[in-house]
């Protein structure tokens, strides 16, 4: 009897998970309050873009979050105060840091920012989502980031939250909370347009932003019969935003948008902040300086007592009180050397903060 051969066939199995998709009325209807209830149709956005899935996941990482419904202990209508000068936004991204120092082989960090510490110290309600640690020659600098808050403007839709959202949440993943402004990298108040440029197009910058967010709306059109347009879809060459536009969407943004007025004040907050905090830094050192000054009269008062005392006892022939008399000098002596040391370490801290200064005055001037 012939044998019949037998094909097994292998039928793949995919799982496809199905998401609940706000109806076209849903879509337009206005968010009254954050619940988790009314988040729902808003992560359900999320959840059927791969993109939207893929940003939802790494922000959930960064700021700590244990699921995506989680989301909403980090989301909240801005207020009129929120919102201060960027009043034609419709959400607002805020990450708060705490900054600490303490002398190195000092076990206890001093925090710098006045409400630092007690935040630090509770970590229930200011959750830390990331830390840096840095040194000089003398301290040890410890900038601890607490998780971020993101606000959207009230009244707005189920589609214009979800895209606010989006927005902010390239911020959140993309930005880095302990990025100070680098001032030197600028001429002077005149050289606006690098700073403007800097900042706009920096990685979680808001071009990055709202390239992203036309990007999502671009998607939600291929579901919902929308018809409007964003106006910077112009500068875009099919998905992305070609070298050449870069500048013209940067420029608008600046002003229409009004970046400009918002990046200004940015840039003499950080002018201001970071000339202050060299200032403190170099009172701190000169006060170590004089008191390390002061305990250099009392050590060599100390020797010179003790070096008495040797020739005493040497005159004396009392040779084992010269040996502990001589042993007590060089004790002395050490803390001498190690005051001495200090002392030009903590001089040369104090000139380089004294030569930024410098540098503030001569670049940006009080105007």
């Amino acid at each position: 009897m012939p044998r019949i051969p037998v094909f097994l066939l292998f039928i793949p199995f995919f799982s496809v998970t199905l998401w609940a998709l706000p109806s076209s009325e849903e879509l337009h209807a206005p968010v009254q309050q954050l619940t988790p209830e009314t988040m729902e149709p808003i992560l359900e956005l999320f959840k059927a873009d791969s993109e939207g899935r893929m940003l939802l996941a790494r922000a959930r990482k960064k700021a700590k979050l244990e699921s995506d419904a989680a989301l909403i202990n980090i989301i909240s209508f801005c207020g009129g105060a929120d919102l201060g000068s960027h009043g034609q936004r419709r959400g607002l991204f805020t990450q708060e840091v705490a900054n600490f120092y303490r002398q190195k082989g000092d076990q206890e960090w001093i925090a710098l920012n006045p409400d630092g510490a007690e935040k630090w110290a509770d970590p229930e309600t200011y959750v830390v989502v990331d830390q840096r640690r840095r040194n000089n020659r003398s301290f040890e600098f410890l900038d601890v980031a607490f998780r971020p808050q993101i606000c959207v403007k009230a009244g707005l839709s189920v589609m214009q939250t979800y895209l606010v959202l989006y927005h902010e949440l390239i911020h959140l993943v993309g930005l880095d909370p302990f990025a100070d402004v680098d001032l030197l990298q600028l001429d002077g108040w005149h050289d606006r347009e690098a700073f403007y440029s800097k900042q706009l197009t920096k990685e979680g910058g808001e071009v990055d932003a709202f390239v992203a967010q036309i990007h999502a709306y671009q998607r939600l059109r291929k579901r919902y019969p929308l018809t409007d347009t964003f106006i910077l879809e112009g500068f875009l060459n099919k998905r992305t935003l070609p070298l050449r536009n870069r500048q013209a969407f940067c420029d608008h943004l600046l002003e229409e948008a009004n970046y400009a007025t918002e990046l200004d004040m940015h840039l003499e907050e950080q002018v201001h902040f970071q000339y202050n905090r060299a200032y403190a830094w170099w009172d701190y050192y000169g006060k170590r300086l004089t008191a390390l000054d002061e305990q250099l009269a009392k050590l060599d008062h100390n020797i010179e007592v003790m070096r008495r005392r040797e020739w005493v006892a040497k005159q004396n022939g009392d040779e084992e009180a010269r040996k502990a008399n001589r042993r007590e000098r060089a004790s002395w002596e050490q803390k001498r050397r190690l005051n001495r040391s200090k002392y030009t370490i903590f001089a040369r801290e104090r000139d380089e903060h004294r030569e930024f200064m410098a540098i503030l005055d001569t670049r940006f001037p009080a105007e």
